[in-house]
């Protein structure tokens, strides 16, 4: 693996990997999931911009060094880690690591929190620092990347909210006005939905429309959510769940809601 190809360590749910490499890759970008055999990340050398409308991206990390998973190659990079690091700021080390080595996550916390402390004069701040270096070890090679504040990592949540997605409802006001605009958003809309796997889209007009808008957005849509269930049939370990979607006048659609409570 080429440590100069990639520049954002991405995080996904679990089998999710493939999705996000998948269209990171229909965009011209290159993308390597379950690097080394581990689950839930992709290594994508990609713009920023491209990255924030995949909702099957947890957390996007750029990459500030990349280097092979040996402690003294990590800990070599020390002056340079230190040099991010300003005048009466505060840091921490936080490690994650992925396979086996012969070093522990605590060993290289201690030492290179220890180096940078020594280079820069820094101290150290596990509660609440201003940078926190951030190294994500993936069996042979190692990421490390210096953010701003303190560093937390958010519980998958799993099945649990599959489930959940898989009995939600969502009304849409369709987005209406110049042909183009209006197909753009529906492919978005459309992917988004299929994305999170939701049991059904109601696209509920409040008014009178002109259908020719009306047409171009659900037909947006439905190749929005075409196009995605496509890349999940390929890439997921499971049968994805193709979106439903029904067109309702809105106003009836309260009435029959409130009705029913």
């Amino acid at each position: 693996m080429k440590e100069e190809e990639w520049n954002y360590l991405i995080k996904t749910q679990k089998d999710m990997e493939g999705v996000v490499a998948s269209i990171l890759m229909e965009r011209g970008y290159k993308a390597k999931p379950r690097p080394y055999g581990f689950k839930g990340i992709v290594l994508a050398c990609a713009e920023e911009r491209d990255l924030r409308d995949i909702p099957e991206i947890e957390k996007a990390i750029k990459i500030d060094f990349l280097v092979r998973s040996e402690l003294e190659e990590i800990l070599s990079l020390g002056y340079e880690i230190s040099k991010r690091i300003k005048d009466g700021e505060t840091f921490a080390v936080r490690t994650k690591r992925r396979g086996k080595h012969d070093f522990t996550s605590i060993e290289l916390n201690t030492r290179l929190g220890s180096l940078i402390r020594e280079i820069s004069g820094a101290e150290v701040n596990l509660e609440n620092p201003d940078k926190t270096v951030l190294v994500e070890i993936i069996g042979e090679t190692s990421v490390i990347s210096i953010q701003e504040g303190h560093i937390g990592y958010k519980k998958n949540k799993g099945k649990m909210v599959r489930d959940l997605l898989s009995r939600t409802t969502v009304i849409q006001v369709p987005y209406l006005g110049p042909l183009d605009a209006s197909k753009t958003m529906g492919v978005r809309i459309g992917r988004s939905a299929q994305a999170f796997e939701i049991k059904n889209l109601i696209i509920s007009p409040w008014r009178e429309v002109r259908a020719e808008e009306l047409c171009t957005f659900i037909e947006g849509l439905l190749e929005g959510i075409r196009s995605r269930y496509e890349i999940q049939k390929r890439t997921y370990g499971r049968e994805p769940h193709r979106v439903s979607v029904t067109l309702r006048d809105l106003y009836q659609l309260i009435r029959e809601i409130w009705s029913m409570n």
